[in-house]
């Protein structure tokens, strides 16, 4: 379970990545990202 969030928290990552990479980029789609990634890494933590 640990892996698999961890492994999601990585894909949101590289979605805000690839968000901040585009022209018409507002920053609302990667701090999402990131901030789900944060939560998802966060989770992580604490699953035994």
């Amino acid at each position: 379970m640990k892996n698999e969030l961890r492994l999601e928290a990585q894909k949101r990552m590289n979605r805000a990545f690839k968000a901040e990479q585009r022209d018409n980029n507002d920053g609302t789609v990667s701090y999402f990202e990131t901030s789900v990634a944060d939560v998802l890494n966060w989770v992580a933590e604490y699953v035994r």
